[in-house]
């Protein structure tokens, strides 16, 4: 016991000596990127949810063809809401997020979003899924309560391939806590 008592006294008079030297600490360390490489190819080793800015009345879509974007004239995208990504590139210092087929948006028009690395025995395959036959499909929540959104009859949108059995039918995710019913879908790929 005594020496057990020598050995605490010694200790708590070495940690109460001023330290006055500064030590190099070196240490291995992994970062996961969530940001692609500058003007490197398109990165599809993270996916997840990208939410959009709350302070404009429209946010804005790009193509992506022959290597640089192109704005779309046509489409936008409503404020404050959230949006499945599954690719990411960047171009000239911005970085974009694939959300529709060859639709992006730029980081600066998101407020949030969550990504996980993509490791290929957890990774949820995603499909193509077009809408269709005549009126606009409804959006629903993963509780089957209508969220007031409709996609385009003809658009085409990301979605997990597997779909979800939410009551007796199956329903498309296509973004974080967002479903279209199955029946609404005319074409996968």
């Amino acid at each position: 016991m005594k020496k057990y008592h020598a050995l605490s006294l010694f200790s708590v008079l070495f940690l109460l000596v001023p330290c006055t030297t500064l030590i190099d600490v070196s240490a291995k360390t992994t970062t996961y990127n969530y940001f692609p490489t500058d003007n490197g190819p398109i990165d599809t080793s993270y996916s997840g949810i990208v939410t959009t800015i709350g302070n404009k009345p429209f946010l804005t879509l790009y193509t992506f063809n022959n290597n640089q974007f192109s704005l779309i004239r046509n489409r936008a995208v409503a404020p404050k809401t959230a949006w499945f990504y599954d690719q990411t590139v960047s171009r000239n210092g911005e970085i974009y997020y694939r959300i529709a087929t060859n639709e992006w948006i730029r980081f600066d028009e998101l407020e949030g979003f969550s990504g996980h690395h993509n490791r290929k025995h957890f990774e949820k395959k995603t499909i193509t899924i077009r809408i269709g036959p005549v009126l606009p499909a409804p959006v629903f929540d993963g509780k089957l309560n209508d969220t007031g959104k409709t996609l385009a009859v003809g658009s085409e949108w990301i979605a997990f391939e597997k779909p979800a059995y939410l009551g007796d039918n199956a329903y498309y995710q296509i973004g974080k806590d967002e479903f279209v019913a199955g029946e609404r879908v005319i074409n996968l790929h």
